[in-house]
């Protein structure tokens, strides 16, 4: 799996902000972008989308408590962002592994 950073922007001003991690990935010759933020809602969650030529293919889904957002402890925030991401963009290398094996 080729791998190339687009970019990782993290705004420590407010937990309201904006947060957001961006890859860009080859996965068996298609371009997947991977994109991760802190969606700040009623129910606040770390919500990452895989897409495919603009189009949503997959989605991962995690809340957090309404005290963890109240406390902006925007660290505890960042590193549920960069656990969540990094464990999709490792399921996308497992699979690719086990497609290129039945290759």
């Amino acid at each position: 799996m080729d791998m190339n950073r687009a970019h990782m922007r993290i705004q420590p001003e407010a937990a309201s902000q904006a947060m957001g991690l961006n890859d860009n990935l080859n996965f068996l010759g298609k371009e997947l972008h991977v994109q991760t933020e802190n969606v700040q809602s009623s129910a606040p969650c770390i919500l990452t989308q895989v897409f495919y030529h603009g189009r949503v293919i997959h989605t991962a889904k995690c809340e957090y408590s309404t005290e963890t957002r109240d406390s902006r402890d925007l660290v505890k925030i960042r590193d549920l962002m960069v656990k969540q991401h990094m464990k999709v963009i490792e399921r996308i290398g497992e699979q690719e592994a086990k497609h290129q094996k039945r290759s």
